[in-house]
């Protein structure tokens, strides 16, 4: 994620790392998942980073003091207080503490695959959808801190993307699939060749929808729902 001056990314260590471009060293750590950080998404206009990954918790965080602001828990669509949420970044933690933040990851993993792998805001900045290993998209309005709608679909998600019309995702199945904000399914569209589809985006001039996925092709749909052909890579 790039912010015009910062570059923030995701690490396997748990942490998020904000880097000066221009410096090219580390400016923030955010600390406080428990586990890899997969995905991170700027929101709030600039003004707050999200993140999620193994711990399957997206905690929001204030970009300039590098301190989490909300935690929220896609599962149930509810905060997690972030006194709760968030483990210490001290290597000296008592024994106790480490059984308690233990026991709270293990309430967030509430069934296999709860993991976030994916999320994507709005342009806006005002909203954030998420999904993951539970086999769902969650959106999230960012300023109430609140679930608004739930889109379940066959296989685990791996890349989202919020258009502008609407909420676009693939997973490990062969199909892309298009949702309203409010949680209905537009349409659900198969790729030609991929069985697992790893990515997908749009086209900022003319807005065709691109995905690709476990084969050499990448499908291109000039209409949001129809395959209109296959670039071969």
């Amino acid at each position: 994620v790039y912010d015009g001056t910062r570059l923030f990314s995701a690490c396997g260590d748990g942490n998020v790392y904000a880097w000066d471009v221009e410096t090219q060293k580390v400016v923030t750590t955010f600390t406080g998942h428990t586990g890899a950080v997969y995905c991170a998404a700027s929101v709030g206009g600039g003004s707050a980073l999200c993140s999620s990954g193994e711990d399957g918790r997206v905690i929001l965080w204030d970009v300039n003091s590098g301190k989490a602001t909300t935690a929220l828990d896609p599962c149930t669509g509810k905060t997690i207080p972030t006194t709760s949420a968030l483990s210490t970044s001290t290597s000296s933690s008592s024994s106790s503490s480490s059984s308690t933040s233990a026991s709270a990851s293990s309430s967030w993993r509430r069934h296999k695959g709860a993991f976030v792998s994916c999320m994507s805001a709005s342009a806006c900045g005002n909203w954030l959808v998420v999904g993951g290993g539970a086999r769902f998209l969650t959106l999230f309005h960012i300023g109430s801190a609140t679930a608004t709608s739930v889109m379940p679909t066959a296989g685990s998600i791996q890349a989202v993307h919020f258009a502008s019309d609407r909420i676009i995702s693939v997973g490990n199945e062969p199909y892309v699939y298009h949702w309203k904000r409010s949680g209905k399914l537009i349409a659900r569209v198969r790729s030609l060749r991929s069985q697992s589809m790893f990515a997908v985006t749009t086209d900022a001039q003319f807005g065709w929808v691109l995905a690709g996925g476990n084969s050499r092709e990448i499908d291109v749909f000039m209409q949001p729902t129809i395959r209109s052909c296959s670039l071969v890579v």
